[in-house]
């Protein structure tokens, strides 16, 4: 049984909660946005037909954490969620931590299942732009590392362990409060059913891709976020599971390293 992904899709909020994070992982974002920026207390506003913006940002730090512990066929138990850091994107430096582990141990007569996730990311400040359509690019590099572990307890029983990223980019029409976002939001996805599974990961690109129609004199934020998601989940009997996903221990983190645009 797995949990509602629905994160992808969610509306963004700018203000932020809480953070998180804590296992290893490096994240270089390069953002490519095919339109005119101009405006108001931002490091976009005044560029020609192209700019560049690097830290320190000017913007909104977000960055949030989702607990979910549910299950089906009797009392929820045996199953924990843990944050090892609070989630964080750090304007000055453009770098972001995160990290989530979730476990399942089998009890009781039902199926359990721990899903925690967290998210960290950068609004940016407010910029005016030319009418027309515009595309919009940003493409995120990790470093990181994933540890599941899961364990039947017989043949008629089962376990599930799975780390998940996803990252998504929002466009905000700041002056009547429409927001676009991209068609599909990649993921990468690590998943077992029995035995263990640890491994380090380097280089690995999520890119997105947004095409919107924009108006002359209208205020944009743009917004972008990377998505950790751990999950466990056993069914009755006398299973485990557990996963543990990191981008922030170690010294790693998740990276924004510039913003540019033609």
């Amino acid at each position: 049984m797995k949990a509602n992904r629905a994160r992808r899709g969610r509306h963004p909020s700018f203000f932020g909660s809480r953070a998180w994070s804590g296992v290893w992982a490096v994240a270089a974002v390069v953002v490519a946005l095919l339109f005119v920026a101009s405006a108001s207390a931002s490091p976009l506003a005044g560029a020609a037909r192209s700019f560049t913006d690097k830290p320190p940002y000017a913007g909104v730090e977000n960055s949030n954490e989702f607990g979910l512990l549910s299950g089906s066929g009797g009392p929820i138990c045996g199953v924990t969620e843990k944050f090892p850091v609070s989630p964080y994107f750090n304007l000055t430096t453009g770098h972001a931590n995160l990290s989530v582990k979730a476990t399942a141990v089998s009890c009781g007569p039902g199926t359990s299942f721990a899903s925690p996730e967290e998210d960290a990311g950068f609004g940016s400040a407010n910029f005016t732009t030319t009418s027309g359509t515009h595309d919009i690019k940003v493409t995120w590099d990790f470093d990181f590392t994933v540890r599941l572990l899961a364990t039947p307890g017989g043949p008629s029983q089962s376990a599930l362990a799975y780390a998940e990223i996803t990252t998504q980019l929002y466009l905000i029409d700041v002056t009547n409060g429409s927001f676009f976002s991209q068609d599909n939001s990649p993921y990468s996805l690590y998943e077992i059913t029995s035995g263990t599974y640890d491994h380090t990961f380097h280089r690995v690109i999520q890119t997105l891709y947004l095409n919107a129609t924009l108006a002359k004199g209208d205020e944009y934020s743009l917004s972008t976020y990377v998505y950790l998601n751990a999950y466990a989940s056993v069914s009755p009997g006398a299973s485990s599971a557990s996963a543990w996903a990191n981008m922030g221990s170690g010294g790693r983190s998740a990276f924004l390293p510039s913003l540019s645009g033609l």
